[in-house]
């Protein structure tokens, strides 16, 4: 004696179509989204550096170069440069001028990759 029929019915009737042209173009808007993430992040973090946690960005690590003068009796005197502090700002705003062209680059890549296949997807209705 049968007490309940359990009757699986299909959520679509039409046959989902897995072609190869489909796999690329989802897999190449998902590489542009995340680029796209990866570079807005990026600038996230460059700018509460900057602007909010100013001194993360100060190194506790000092290796600037410093002069070694050896006395005539053979004494070594270690003299630090005066320019150090300037050498280790301008080689920090160098880093981040760095920083910001890269995650400029990323975005210029990454959002016309995402763009164009996310758009063509959607125009061919492909699932």
């Amino acid at each position: 004696m049968i007490l309940f029929e359990l009757s699986v019915k299909p959520l679509y009737t039409d046959t989902v179509k897995i072609t190869i042209r489909t796999i690329y173009l989802y897999l190449f808007s998902a590489i542009g989204l995340i680029i796209s993430v990866i570079a807005v992040i990026n600038i996230l973090d460059l700018t509460l550096r900057s602007l909010v946690f100013t001194k993360a960005d100060e190194s506790y690590y000092s290796y600037a170069p410093q002069r070694i003068e050896i006395t005539p009796e053979g004494k070594e005197i270690v003299k630090d440069d005066p320019n150090n502090e300037e050498l280790a700002k301008a080689q920090a705003t160098s880093q981040k001028q760095r920083e910001v062209s890269n995650s400029v680059a990323m975005l210029l890549v990454g959002v016309p990759l995402y763009l164009y296949h996310w758009k063509t997807i959607q125009k061919k209705k492909l699932v």
